[in-house]
């Protein structure tokens, strides 16, 4: 096919988060907050889902991730969002396809440690390689994946080597919550204000890693549930998904 090069400026197609990243201390109310999400199926690694109703599958191993997406591609693929809950657990369950990927190189082949054992750090490389494969067969699942992760505080270095202060950041090993969150469209930390509402953060200026590209996100703070005075709360997802406004 022939490219056709434009000649005015060409409209957004979407506003929706194709991928987001949402982050926060456990309990805070993440997976309920999900749970309310229609049509989304939350890919439960932590059993954080025990005590809320959702369309959820448990996933203990990478064999149950594997024929779970196979059983969605076959369903035609009838999920809208799907969540993996969370993204910390997801590494570990990467860690098996990583050593299988090292050990078939000329330099793994007959290494029998862990993988992040591996000699000169390569092991690295190859859980982001492993990851990044299976966050791609999840993807290739839905329109709009989500990642849940935990939080880790992550120091900041001057020039001079000091340490300055502290950030919160995604739990993850090495580079890979930066990578991550490079290929994100959305990444927030999820916290509460003062009035017990559940906010995702996207400011970029921040104490958190976070930032998103659709405008209605960028450098915002946004209430996604709001609690009530009985002590339950409202969800507002068509303020991440402007789209869920049409329907």
């Amino acid at each position: 096919m022939a490219i056709v090069l434009p000649t005015k400026p060409l409209p957004a197609v979407t506003q929706d988060p194709k991928n987001l990243i949402i982050y926060g201390v456990p309990k805070i109310g993440k997976t309920t907050l999900l749970s309310t999400l229609e049509s989304n199926l939350i890919l439960d690694m932590e059993d954080g889902s025990d005590y809320v109703s959702a369309l959820k599958v448990k996933i203990k191993t990478l064999q149950d991730l594997s024929e779970t997406c196979k059983q969605i591609i076959d369903a035609g693929k009838p999920y809208r969002f799907i969540t993996i809950d969370t993204i910390t657990m997801f590494e570990e369950f990467s860690k098996p396809l990583a050593l299988k990927l090292y050990k078939a190189t000329p330099a793994g082949a007959n290494y029998t440690g862990d993988i992040l054992s591996a000699p000169n750090g390569a092991g690295y490389g190859y859980l982001r390689t492993a990851v990044d494969k299976l966050i791609e067969m999840v993807a290739a699942c839905t329109t709009n994946l989500i990642l849940v992760g935990h939080v880790k505080d992550k120091s900041i270095i001057s020039a001079s080597g000091a340490e300055v202060g502290n950030t919160k950041d995604l739990d993850l090993t090495g580079k890979i919550g930066r990578i991550l969150a490079a290929k994100s469209d959305a990444i927030g930390w999820v916290h509460r204000d003062s009035n017990s509402n559940l906010c995702i953060n996207f400011e970029t200026n921040g104490d958190a890693t976070a930032g998103a590209r659709p405008q209605h996100l960028a450098n915002k703070e946004i209430i996604v549930a709001e609690h009530k005075d009985d002590g339950t709360f409202e969800s507002h997802w068509e303020r991440i998904y402007p789209s869920l406004l049409n329907e």
